[in-house]
Formats: C-alpha cells, sequence, structure tokens
C-alpha cells in the first residue's frame, strides 16, 4: 500500500496525506470503466441537452442545500440557488482551462457576490490560495482521487471567507470535467455527496494527521460510483422504452 504526500497543508500546516487501497483502485477501475461518451452518443441529441441542463438545475439546488443544512429554505437558500446556477455554467464553460490568481477570484466574486477586492492579495488565507492554484494546474496524480482532495481542502480548510464549500465543489466539477469524466455533465455532484451525506461527514471526522484523508477520498468515490450506476441504469431504462 502506498502512501502518497500531497503538496497541499492542513490547518495545523502538515501536509496532506493518503493510501491507495485496494477499494480506492477498484472504484476508480469501476468509474473508468463506464464510458459516458459511448452511452449518450446512442441517445438522441434532444435527450442529452435535457440531461446536462437538468443536472446544472441539480447541481444549483443541492449545492445550496448543502450550505443550509442546518436552516429553513429561505431567502437566503433562494440567494445561493441563483448565484450557484450562473457559477456552474461559468465553470463548465471554462472546465478545461488553467486557473491563475484572476481566473480564481473572478470565479469567487460571481459565487458571494460580497462586493470583494478583485485581486487575491487581500484574501483570507492567501498562501493556501496561492498553494491549491499550483495543485489544481499541475498536480499529475490521478484525476479522480485528486477532485476528491480538492473538495476535502475546501471543506475542511476553509481557505475563503465564505462560500468554501460551493467554491470547492465548483472546482471539484471542474476537475472531473477537464480530466473526461463526463459524469459531470449529467448528474450532480452535491445531490451524490448528499446522499452519501452520514458516510462523509463520519469520514471527514476521522481525517487529520494520524489517519489522513484515505477513509474520505474512499467514500466520496463511493458518491461518484452509486451516482454513474444510477445515471447509467436510468439512461438504460429510457433506451428500452424508447425502443
Amino acid at each position: 500500500m502506498e502512501r502518497h504526500i500531497i503538496p497541499l497543508h492542513d490547518s495545523d500546516g502538515r501536509k496532506i496525506w493518503y493510501d491507495s487501497t485496494e477499494e480506492i483502485k477498484a472504484l476508480t477501475d469501476h468509474i473508468d470503466s463506464v464510458n459516458f461518451d459511448a452511452q449518450f452518443r446512442a441517445a438522441n441529441h434532444r435527450r442529452r441537452i435535457s440531461l446536462a441542463n437538468k443536472a446544472v438545475y441539480q447541481e444549483a439546488h443541492f449545492s445550496a442545500l448543502l450550505d443550509e443544512a442546518e436552516h429553513d429554505r429561505n431567502k437566503r437558500l433562494t440567494l445561493k440557488y441563483r448565484t450557484s446556477l450562473n457559477c456552474i455554467n461559468y465553470a463548465v464553460s471554462n472546465s478545461s482551462s488553467n486557473i491563475d490568481a484572476e481566473s480564481f477570484m473572478k470565479l469567487y466574486r460571481r459565487l458571494s457576490r460580497n462586493g470583494l477586492s478583485s485581486s487575491i492579495t487581500g484574501m483570507h488565507k492567501v498562501d493556501s490560495i496561492i498553494e491549491f492554484i499550483d495543485f489544481y494546474n499541475y498536480y499529475d496524480g490521478s484525476p479522480l482521487v485528486k477532485s476528491c482532495i480538492i473538495y476535502y481542502y475546501f471543506e475542511k480548510l476553509h481557505p475563503l471567507h465564505d462560500s468554501s464549500g460551493r467554491m470547492g465543489r465548483l472546482l471539484t466539477l471542474m476537475c472531473l470535467l477537464r480530466n473526461g469524466y463526463d459524469f459531470g455533465k449529467y448528474c450532480s455532484l452535491s445531490q451524490m455527496l448528499l446522499q452519501n451525506h452520514e458516510e462523509m461527514e463520519k469520514a471527514f471526522g476521522e481525517s487529520g494527521e494520524k489517519n489522513g484523508i484515505t477513509r474520505m477520498i474512499e467514500s466520496m468515490l463511493r458518491s461518484y460510483s452509486d451516482g454513474i450506476d444510477a445515471l447509467a441504469k436510468a439512461n438504460d431504462s429510457m433506451k428500452k422504452t424508447i425502443s
């Protein structure tokens, strides 16, 4: 079992790490085996567009719900839905590019709507953000595992004044799409995480210097796997109904 030291630091200044377990390998192999391009080429254009549009709206809705899990569905939830919807469309359109300080801030300003300055230098935990940008652009490990690390980094470290969770999920989605994982176009990342919320919360609680983030990565990959299996099953049923 190989240990991987990630070029990112936790809130105590220690590098984040995980172990390559058999479960991580099995889950990544399974996710890699699902050829979404082949599946959805078989669907007509209208069906593909419908699924993609539905996924965008679901992601905006469930991402807002994740942030407001302890609150009623009020005006704040509605505002987060609207800003998330705007940002998801922007993120999907720009997922193929590297990010720099300017594009990071552009996405964050779209998300937070808090009258932020245009410069990253005035941000909370600026060193953590600069470190993250290098990681996002140049870390060459498994893209699936990388996407899990991105999610963990924003949820656990909270490098931003606010909206760290939603920003992390947007960047996780961008990482998946950038590396050819098209299931991010057709199903909601936040919905997958909510359906596995209890296990994810427990895995987050166990993460840290002693345990690394191995369990969290396994839990998140299971969320991916369950989500794409459900989507593939629904697509198969749809094709049978049409035929």
